[in-house]
């Protein structure tokens, strides 16, 4: 029986196409602007906190004891008694924290409201949410593993760790498919009918989506390949899908009270977003309609916790056909403070 020291957030499997080296964590949403009934759901999915080269170390030292393939059995797949975790943010009110063992997993979902999801996400941000799960076995033995759901430490996929390993006649290749920089340091190939391996050292870096190949045709036939290497683990965001109790939308209205004769204007173009987002979406208004309605979806947390727009003047088609694009400067505009009407003026176009 193996009781890891502690659990971090796992990767979905190489096989998993549309999600694959993705953390296992993600912020399902459910919101009610009209009764403030709004409530979210954090799902994360724990692995043991061993990686690949380790797991491989300790199968080949267990061989040693058995002529068989030694079985490993970890203690989320043990019957127990009792089982039962908490983290730093079960106490918050409004909040449950739900954790149980699944095969060699720990899931977690946590469930909160607004006043407490803001405070979630800002531990989760600065990597402070950590917690313990307890096992007490049938002959009442106790074991108390460490729960580290933080996101400058998530584990390798179960099966390759950090790396897709694929092979084409005699090239190994190691893809980097999640956001960390991986330094190698060897690669290790078990060999064929025997428990002795070997080497073969490097110091590449992989980046964030690189691939390092090798030429391995002077390695021996091999039955396992496992890398050794250092992960610099970058920044994650958390994936946040919206599930609407009703249709939530963003309406802003955008009206040119310039004066479109004096400054020979035909046509405005603009640009808009939220604040700080890479999503933009344009709106154009003409000497002959000034005025426009825009919608869009609200996207989950930011929005309720700072409802700031931007906008900018792209371009400035003149009377004459001639089109003048405009200084890259963005407007800000808060919806709950100033309210959802853009008027775009004379003097922005003149000072623009």
């Amino acid at each position: 029986m193996i009781v890891p020291a502690g659990y971090v957030i796992a990767r979905y499997e190489p096989t998993i196409e549309d999600k694959k080296f993705k953390p296992c964590i993600f912020l399902y949403s459910t919101l009610n602007e009209v009764d403030n009934t709004s409530s979210w759901v954090l799902d994360m999915t724990l692995v043991p906190d061993l990686t690949l080269a380790e797991r491989s170390e300790l199968e080949q030292a267990l061989k040693e004891y058995t002529p068989y393939p030694p079985e490993l059995n970890y203690i989320t797949e043990i019957q127990t008694k009792v089982s039962e975790g908490s983290l730093s943010i079960s106490k918050m009110p409004g909040t449950q924290v739900l954790a149980f063992p699944l095969q060699k997993d720990i899931r977690v979902t946590i469930q909160t409201n607004i006043e407490s999801i803001l405070i979630l996400l800002e531990m989760l941000k600065n990597n402070a949410m950590i917690g313990s799960f307890q096992f007490t076995q049938l002959d009442d033995i106790k074991h108390v593993v460490e729960l580290k759901p933080v996101l400058n430490h998530v584990a390798g996929t179960w099966t390759s760790g950090h790396l897709e390993i694929t092979k084409i006649d005699h090239v190994l290749s190691f893809t980097n498919h999640t956001e960390a920089r991986i330094t190698m340091e060897k690669i290790r190939f078990y060999l064929d009918g025997q428990q002795a391996f070997q080497d073969m050292i490097r110091t590449d870096v992989v980046e964030a989506g690189a691939v390092l190949t090798l030429d391995i045709t002077s390695i021996p036939a091999y039955h396992q390949v496992v890398p050794y290497y250092v992960v610099e683990q970058a920044k994650i965001s958390l994936e946040q899908i919206n599930k609407y109790i009703e249709d939530v939308t963003c309406q802003l209205i955008f009206i040119a009270s310039c004066d479109f004769d004096t400054l020979e204007i035909e046509k405005l173009n603009l640009k808009y977003r939220l604040k700080d987002a890479s999503t933009e979406y344009s709106v154009v208004l003409t000497r002959q309609d000034n005025n426009a309605e825009a919608e869009f979806l609200l996207p989950l947390t930011v929005f309720l916790i700072e409802r700031v727009v931007e906008y900018k003047i792209e371009s400035i088609e003149k009377t004459n056909s001639e089109v003048k694009s405009q200084p890259d400067h963005w407007t800000l505009q808060d919806i709950s403070v100033d309210g959802n009407i853009i008027n775009i003026t004379s003097n922005q176009i003149i000072n623009n």
